[in-house]
């Protein structure tokens, strides 16, 4: 099971689909305003393989993985997602497909 671990250590599991994640009450996840995060700030998907991809849909705002700027990202076990004042773990204890 794929989750999102928040800095209070309160957890999220995330769905098998994409989801939106930003200050927007129309965002499947909307956050807290007042962390610098845009209206629509990153997506995260599930990928075919079974991987989670982190993708900044911010317009600018910026989305970081292990404190790299990234536009489009695959999520590994322990990856740390910081948008704005937001920090995010990224937990996956499922292991992805291999391809044949």
């Amino acid at each position: 099971m794929a989750k999102l671990i928040a800095q209070s250590g309160h957890s999220l599991d995330l769905p098998r689909r994409r989801v939106t994640l930003g200050e927007s009450s129309a965002c499947d996840i909307p956050l807290a305003t007042g962390l610098g995060l845009a209206a629509r700030h990153f997506e995260i998907e599930p990928s075919p393989e079974g991987n989670y991809v982190v993708r900044d849909v911010s317009g600018g705002a910026g989305t970081l993985v292990n404190g790299v700027m990234v536009q489009e990202q695959v999520l590994h076990h322990g990856n740390v997602i910081t948008a704005g004042g937001l920090r995010l773990g990224f937990w996956n204890t499922e292991l992805p497909q291999q391809p044949e």
